[in-house]
């Protein structure tokens, strides 16, 4: 993975997440393998922080909105609670690039899964 801004800091559960991720920020997977062409559902793990938004770009696609919420009013969530957003996305079989770019800034990125859909 690419990464322009942020940095990769130790999280409370002993593993790495992807903090400071401000506006104008991109992450970039390159050479994402798909076995079969079609809809895949990306999965992006974080934690509760500020709420941003960020686009999700295969390749040179039109890119998705990704608006991931961050703590709750009422103290339904609390900074560092574990949460997750789902989009559709397609990708080409073969090699693919996935980008991650924030448009405002983002709570601390834990992890990305890509699953396909039979």
């Amino acid at each position: 993975a690419l990464y322009g801004g942020g940095a990769l800091l130790a999280d409370p559960h002993g593993t790495w997440q992807l903090a400071g991720f401000t506006k104008g920020s991109e992450l970039r997977f390159e050479n994402v393998m798909a076995a079969k062409a079609g809809t895949h559902v990306l999965r992006i793990n974080y934690y509760a922080g500020p709420t941003g938004t960020a686009t999700v770009r295969m390749g040179d696609a039109k890119g998705i909105p990704a608006k991931l919420s961050g703590v709750g009013m009422w103290g339904a969530t609390k900074p560092g609670d574990a949460l997750a957003r789902e989009i559709l996305v397609t990708l080409e079989k073969g090699a693919n690039q996935i980008s991650l770019l924030a448009d405002e800034t983002l709570p601390p990125i834990k992890e990305l899964i890509l699953t396909f859909c039979p």
